[in-house]
């Protein structure tokens, strides 16, 4: 949750962590953008812009609460696979794509 607080009185050394977490998104970041440029050549600024409304169903389908205060990290990872294998099996089943 976001009491620092709370967090501290069980024992997490919450500056730390937070160094840490920001640390490890920027490495996140950095390496798909190097990833894109090695694949591509090329690396576009705005790649998800637009898609939140699919980033947020992938994390509801593995399990995140929308009022939040539940679900795990590894949750939202299945979710993902999930809705992409059904995005791509209506393809490869060859029904409407309009259904998903």
């Amino acid at each position: 949750g976001g009491n620092k607080d709370s967090a501290r009185a069980v024992g997490v050394p919450v500056a730390f962590t937070k160094i840490s977490l920001f640390m490890l998104v920027g490495l996140g970041a950095w390496f798909i953008g190097m990833h894109q440029l090695f694949t591509f050549n090329t690396v576009q600024s705005g790649e998800g812009v637009g898609q939140e409304l699919i980033y947020i169903s992938a994390a509801v389908i593995g399990g995140c609460l929308l009022t939040g205060g539940a679900g795990s990290a590894i949750g939202p990872v299945f979710g993902a696979f999930m809705f992409g294998m059904v995005q791509q099996g209506i393809v490869y089943a060859g029904w409407n794509p309009d259904w998903f």
